[in-house]
């Protein structure tokens, strides 16, 4: 996750602009009101997210080398500089 905010606790904050800036499919609305509560990759994986004090959360934790070597390897944003003032719009003005 290029660019992302990561706490280093097995915590991550993401923006869903940033997400889907990078054409992922974020519905980060628990399935309590209705949502899908997961991120879906332009290539069909789904990444499921939990909520816990009404926040999402990813849950991530550090590979292990087998993991490495034999799953995929998925790229959520992208490297090159994100400028969130891309997703500027106030249709109020």
């Amino acid at each position: 996750m290029h660019q992302y905010a990561l706490t280093g606790k097995c915590k991550t904050i993401h923006s869903e602009g940033q997400l889907e800036w990078y054409t992922l499919d974020v519905n980060d609305k628990s399935i309590e009101v209705g949502g899908l509560q997961r991120i879906k990759t332009f290539d069909g994986y789904v990444i499921p997210l939990d909520f816990k004090s009404g926040l999402p959360y990813m849950r991530i934790r550090p590979y292990i080398d087998h993991e490495w070597e034999n799953l995929p390897h998925l790229i959520l944003t992208s490297d090159e500089e994100w400028k969130s003032s891309i997703l500027n719009n106030d249709p109020w003005q």
